[in-house]
Formats: C-alpha cells, sequence, structure tokens
C-alpha cells in the first residue's frame, strides 16, 4: 500500500519563513520619512541649494533598490554605516538603544543625511549640513 504525498494547496511561497520575507526590502526601491527629523537639523534649516540637492537625491535614490544603494561607493551615490557610539548628538528617545549604526546617505556636496532603515523604509533623522553629528 502507497501514500500518497499531498500537494500544498496554493502558492509558489508556500513555507518560506517570515525570516526570508523580511529580507526582501533589499531587492526593492526605498520609501523615505521625515517624521522624526530632529530639530536644527531638518528640511526646513536647509538652504533652497540644500534643498534642491536634498529633493534630488531623494529622486535618484528612489529609482535604485536597497541593494544596489548599500553597495556603491559612499561618496558617490551610496551609502555607509556609522556606530551609534559615534554620534556628537543626543540620539531620539524613540531610537532603541538595539539601533547599533545608522545608514549615512550624502544629498549636498558630501554632506551626509544620517537615519536608520526598517524594513525598507529610511527614516531620516538628521540632515548634517555642517557636519557637526560625527
Amino acid at each position: 500500500m502507497r501514500i500518497r504525498q499531498q500537494k500544498p494547496d496554493k502558492g509558489k511561497r508556500l513555507g518560506v519563513s517570515a525570516a526570508v520575507e523580511q529580507e526582501d526590502w533589499r531587492k526593492k526601491n526605498p520609501a523615505f520619512s521625515l517624521q522624526y527629523t530632529v530639530s536644527g537639523f531638518c528640511v526646513a534649516d536647509c538652504n533652497q541649494e540644500e534643498k534642491a540637492a536634498f529633493a534630488s537625491t531623494l529622486l535618484q535614490l528612489g529609482k535604485r533598490t536597497w541593494l544596489q544603494i548599500l553597495q556603491s561607493d559612499k561618496h558617490g551615490s551610496g551609502s555607509e554605516k556609522i556606530l551609534r557610539k559615534q554620534m556628537r548628538v543626543a540620539i531620539p528617545q524613540h531610537v532603541n538603544e538595539d539601533q547599533e549604526f545608522f545608514t549615512v546617505v550624502r544629498f549636498h556636496d558630501k554632506s551626509p543625511m544620517i537615519g536608520y532603515v526598517n524594513q525598507g523604509i529610511y527614516y531620516i533623522l538628521w540632515l548634517d549640513r555642517n557636519h557637526d553629528c560625527y
């Protein structure tokens, strides 16, 4: 007597773990949030040229995947990671202690925007026009 194997009910991804699903954000285009931008380091504090460069940078980044951004040169159109302990400014309270590093992307000349990525959303905390943050 043979036992018939049951076939999955539907879907190609049946059995894919949640951890694998979470990794998919790196293959997608980024989303951006200014929800937690720190006062004194926000868009409103930028001059017209910096605002234009910021908008242009977001436009360019939005056309690429996170993998492309993370693998590009840090002073070009890529990113770099800065350790939390390297920061010279107060970290907002909502940022968990287990956030060990911040993601840095250049937006005007070599001025960095600094924040963290959560599920493909780049939460921008500081637009560091005067290089004061680290």
